[in-house]
């Protein structure tokens, strides 16, 4: 009877151990991953376009640096081109913002929706530092006598998209 005695006893004395052990703490060390919706927030200012070069594969520039004057405002879900009329910049071209960074390769769709057709950008993009780079193909739907891209892939690499891919690249201010 007495080591059933003591074996209660020291149960009891082990629960009230765990009882009283202090809770753990929050490893500090831990990152919690980004949000790229903040990151993505601001001006940029379009320091590259291209499309896919031939042969050698990557991306041909069709424009480079100064030859821009063009800026992108993203905000609140919107996807804003911004154009320089001669003394100031004017929004234009508005898109919807729809992102999903936890794919591989993260991706985008933007879309612009009007009475006769929508078109969506599908693409992916990546940020480095204060370069963001998209890469996108044009989908339309709706638009009458238009026989052109319709249901394309997203692409799926920065380093060899489909041939009709667009890529551009921007730089926050």
């Amino acid at each position: 009877m007495l080591t059933r005695t003591a074996a209660v006893f020291t149960l009891l004395g082990l629960a009230a151990l765990a009882v009283a052990a202090p809770a753990p703490t929050e490893r500090k060390d831990r990152k919690k991953p980004a949000d790229d919706m903040a990151q993505l927030t601001g001006t940029w200012k379009m320091v590259e376009q291209g499309r896919p070069g031939f042969g050698g594969g990557g991306f041909r520039a069709i424009r480079r640096g100064g030859d821009f004057q063009t800026k992108i405002k993203i905000e609140n879900d919107k996807f804003t081109y911004l154009y320089y009329n001669g003394r100031d910049y004017q929004p234009s071209t508005s898109y919807d913002l729809k992102i999903q960074q936890t794919s591989s390769p993260k991706s985008i769709d933007m879309t612009f929706t009007n009475p006769s057709y929508t078109l969506t950008l599908k693409g992916i993009y990546k940020i480095e530092g204060k370069t963001l780079t998209l890469v996108y193909v044009q989908n339309y739907n709706g638009l009458k006598g238009f026989n052109g891209q319709q249901d394309q892939e997203r692409p799926t690499s920065f380093d060899s998209p489909q041939g009709n891919a667009i890529q551009m690249v921007l730089e926050k201010e």
